[in-house]
C-alpha cells in the first residue's frame, strides 16, 4: 500500500491539547491531507495509534522523503513556540525535538523493553 492509498487519520486528544494545536498548524499546510480523529484523553488515542487505526505523529511506511520533512519541519517549528511546549509539558510529557532518523532510532532501541514489559502484564493488586 502506498502512502497516498488512503488518508492519515491523526488523533486529537481534545480541544487546547498538544494534539489539536499540532493539527491546527498541519491544516495550515495544504500540501498535508488528513482526518483529524478526536478522542477524549491522551490513552485511547495512543491504544488506537498503536493499533493501526490512527497515525498520530508517525507516517505510514512507504511515505516518501519530502512529506517525512515537512511534517519534520512543522513539529520543529512547534518546538519552538513557548505555548506549544507548556501545554506538551502541562500534558505530563517532555518535549523533546529531534529527527526522523533519531526517532526511529530511539523506536528500535526501546521497543523490547516496552515488549518485554507489555508480555510480563500487570502485577495482581
Amino acid at each position: 500500500m502506498t502512502w497516498r492509498a488512503r488518508p492519515l487519520h491523526v488523533a486529537s486528544t481534545g480541544s487546547g491539547t498538544a494534539s489539536q494545536c499540532t493539527g491546527m498548524l498541519f491544516q495550515q499546510n495544504p500540501s498535508l491531507q488528513w482526518t483529524a480523529v478526536p478522542y477524549s484523553g491522551s490513552g485511547p488515542a495512543v491504544t488506537d495509534m498503536l493499533g493501526g487505526h490512527v497515525d498520530g505523529l508517525f507516517a505510514p511506511a512507504g511515505t516518501p522523503q519530502d512529506i517525512i520533512d515537512t511534517l519534520s519541519e512543522a513539529l520543529a517549528a512547534m518546538m519552538k513556540d513557548p505555548q506549544q511546549v507548556r501545554l506538551i509539558t502541562e500534558m505530563g510529557f517532555e518535549p523533546v525535538g529531534s529527527t526522523p532518523a533519531a526517532l526511529a532510532e530511539e523506536i528500535r532501541i526501546s521497543l523490547p523493553k516496552w515488549k518485554q514489559v507489555a508480555a510480563r502484564g500487570m502485577p495482581a493488586p
